[in-house]
């Protein structure tokens, strides 16, 4: 079932149209656009769909304020509400929301082809929690930060990783508790790392964590009030004596399944940050190997690098190529432009462009490939026009 959202008069947006969610979803444009004001808007519906879906809250639980402090309030977007102005519309697979006119109305669906997400929004400040160490200690990180370092303790307990940057891995020393970044022949401690190296570590060891998480079938950890839930819907189920053991058999385990992620939906910031552009495109392909792990697995990014969109539709090309030939010849020659893992089937992304009026346009397309007419390559065009400017002055000057 598609999914889709439309954002009206919502901070820096004005009208949004309506965006379909796909697979891999891109937000591009200037700073402070807009790009993660959506990023964070389809990340707190998803978040409450998730939660409907589990009974860790019913309808009658989400009012205009809640929505507006509580899960808005999460991503720090509660004052991009304008008075009788805003208008935000999701349509999910096992909800509808609807904001309008202050007033929210939420309606549950049958959906059982929804696959329980683990989401994951990782923010463009996670480099400051390398750079400063016990960074878990100091008062009032944004939630959305602090998740993140909560996430990534666990992440680093859990064993060692690899960053797909000029061959670091990462060791936690539990005894010591000192976190280790090996180089060929030394090693640093994280704090002493360089800033794209800070960026890097927290996306990567993170994103690599949840997803082993969701293809080992790991359950979340539950609160002491969802234990109660289970136990008294498990109890009903069992004392219900119109069931015969087989359709409890089947009620219990579609019930259990509530409590299991079975994919991820990964929602990074600005992937590229302070990296240079070889080292941007390992880390998109890093992405792009935990997205390809699981068919119902969601990335979305915000970016200001036309290094990530070119190597998006690299990737994109790459799994056209590949979907027309198979074999071990093949198969070799494409490794050797774009790792076979990080290929994208054509339709599974989606670009959107933020424009300066707060409009949102989706790029077009050329069988998936998207256009090269977007605001990041026109500069890089308009930089190189400017430069054959210099030129015929100089021409000028020598005449």
């Amino acid at each position: 079932m598609a999914r889709n959202i439309r954002i009206q008069n919502f901070g820096p947006i004005t009208e949004s149209g309506e965006l379909g969610i796909s697979s891999v979803m891109v937000f591009c444009g200037q700073q402070g656009s807009g790009k993660s004001t959506i990023a964070k808007l389809i990340s707190t519906c998803s978040w409450i769909e998730k939660a409907l879906a589990r009974k860790e809250i019913s309808p009658k639980d989400l009012t205009a304020k809640s929505f507006r402090e509580r899960y808005c309030g999460y991503h720090y977007l509660s004052n991009f509400f304008k008075e009788g102005k805003t208008y935000i519309r999701y349509q999910g697979e096992r909800v509808d929301i609807l904001y309008k006119d202050d007033d929210l109305t939420v309606l549950e669906k049958d959906g059982d082809d929804y696959h329980m997400p683990q989401i994951m929004y990782v923010p463009a400040e996670r480099n400051f929690m390398v750079a400063v160490e016990q960074a878990e200690k100091i008062r009032n990180l944004p939630p959305a930060l602090l998740t993140l370092q909560q996430v990534f303790k666990k992440a680093l307990n859990a064993g060692d990783y690899k960053i797909p940057i000029d061959g670091f891995s990462v060791h936690h020393d539990k005894l010591n508790k000192i976190t280790w970044l090996h180089g060929m022949d030394y090693r640093l401690r994280l704090h002493e790392a360089a800033s794209g190296l800070q960026s890097v570590i927290p996306l990567v060891v993170v994103s690599t964590y949840l997803s082993m998480m969701v293809e080992r079938g790991e359950s979340h950890e539950m609160s002491s009030e969802e234990l109660d839930v289970l136990q008294r819907e498990v109890n009903t189920i069992l004392e219900d004596t119109k069931l015969n053991e087989a359709l409890r058999r089947i009620l219990i385990e579609r019930m259990n399944r509530r409590y299991k992620n079975e994919c991820f939906l990964n929602i990074v910031e600005e992937p590229e940050q302070n990296l240079f552009p070889l080292s941007q495109k390992d880390v998109l392909h890093q992405l792009l190997a935990v997205y390809n792990e699981n068919p119902f697995n969601g990335l979305i990014i915000t970016t200001h690098s036309p290094y990530i969109i070119d190597e998006l539709s690299l990737a994109v090309k790459a799994g056209s190529v590949l979907e027309k030939g198979h074999g071990k010849n093949v198969e070799e020659k494409i490794e050797e432009v774009v790792p076979i893992v990080s290929c994208l089937a054509a339709g599974h992304l989606s670009i959107y462009e933020i424009r300066d009026d707060g409009s949102v346009v989706r790029l077009p397309d050329y069988e998936g490939i998207p256009s090269d007419e977007n605001y990041l390559n026109m500069s890089l065009m308009d930089s190189n026009a400017r430069f054959n400017q210099l030129l015929v002055i100089e021409d000028g000057i020598k005449n």
